[in-house]
């Protein structure tokens, strides 16, 4: 049996925290390598919020987040591959009365094939600011190459 070539992250909080907002631009950063016996066909650059790829190949990708939002009525994910949108999940959220909203846990997941590139980037965005839950079971990413 050939090199497996996977990687699973899961986001970071700030300690004595169990939440984390997605920066002005709607980049989540803060990922952290769970330890696979595997080779990991990524690098990742926390300054940037930004994974690059080492192996090309095809592969299974798949990301779910946690948000704790109660200002919107609306969550996206999205999976950007060198600045174009490659994978997104939008989930709409009924109108509720005009006053303030709680926080509330809303989840979106993502996954699917994609070809990637060595040196192509792949970024994990939602709407900026937002607040996200930040615990490893809740909020991860990951990947397998699958050819």
């Amino acid at each position: 049996m050939g090199t497996i070539c996977a990687a699973h992250y899961e986001v970071q909080a700030t300690v004595g925290r169990a939440g984390m907002q997605a920066d002005a631009n709607g980049t989540i950063r803060g990922w952290a390598e769970a330890k696979l016996n595997a080779t990991n066909p990524l690098r990742y650059d926390n300054s940037r919020g930004e994974f690059t790829v080492i192996k090309r190949g095809l592969y299974y990708l798949y990301c779910q987040v946690h948000f704790n939002e109660g200002k919107t009525v609306y969550m996206k994910l999205d999976v950007m591959l060198s600045g174009q949108l490659a994978l997104r999940c939008l989930e709409q959220f009924p109108p509720t009365s005009s006053g303030p909203r709680e926080a509330e846990l809303h989840v979106c997941q993502v996954s699917g094939l994609l070809l990637l590139r060595p040196e192509a980037s792949i970024r994990l965005r939602t709407i900026p600011d937002v607040r996200l839950k930040a615990d490893r079971y809740l909020t991860y990413f990951g990947l397998f190459q699958v050819h």
